[in-house]
């Protein structure tokens, strides 16, 4: 009952994904030899937390949920999961190979030509402490940027109190601001950011 279903439009390029847990219909799109979700993921799980930019209803609707990475690790629908760094590295270079400013272009905004439909639509921004709520006031309130987590951990060396067994890190895919960059970048694993989950 909770499978996600895939249905690939006469194309062979866009689709849709049917989340029963929702349920929700998302788009979908193949790039290159993956098939990504073509929006962020919206589902409010009852057992984890996430929120809205800002705090706000309307702003899920438009860019989906944003989730720490110990969640969106385990969010994305059955048979799906959440994209390695080198698979979001995959696909950068598929839109811009080495133009990261290209690849920011052709990857964001409804009219993006390969489809993948990136929003600049914030993020939760947070160091060392696992809040209890996701304050509104840690939100960046820079305008037009978004970011997306990766299922890669990071550790670096020169953070101290830290064993070298512990990774709090992760990588990220940042997007924006709007007319700059699309790259890859490193988070503290305590922030939520957008998940696009890519097909297993």
């Amino acid at each position: 009952m909770f499978a996600s279903v895939l249905s690939v439009n006469i194309h062979g390029q866009m689709g849709t994904m049917t989340d029963w847990r929702g349920p929700k219909e998302y788009k979908t799109v193949k790039i290159g030899e993956q098939i990504w979700m073509a929006e962020n993921l919206a589902y409010n799980d009852p057992k984890n937390q996430s929120d809205c930019y800002r705090d706000s209803i309307s702003n899920c609707v438009m860019y989906g949920r944003l989730y720490t990475w110990e969640v969106a690790n385990k969010v994305c629908p059955r048979g799906w999961r959440l994209p390695t760094k080198s698979e979001f590295e995959s696909l950068l270079s598929y839109a811009g190979g080495s133009d990261k400013k290209m690849a920011l272009k052709v990857l964001t905004g409804d009219s993006s030509s390969l489809g993948f439909n990136a929003l600049l639509g914030g993020y939760y921004y947070s160091y060392y402490s696992t809040p209890t709520v996701l304050h509104t006031t840690d939100h960046l309130t820079q305008a037009g940027v978004t970011a997306f987590w990766t299922s890669t951990e990071e550790y670096y060396s020169d953070m101290q109190a830290i064993s070298q067994h512990e990774k709090p890190m992760a990588d990220i895919v940042f997007f924006g601001p709007k007319g700059t960059l699309a790259y890859i970048d490193v988070f503290y694993k305590k922030c939520a950011m957008s998940v696009r989950c890519v097909k297993d």
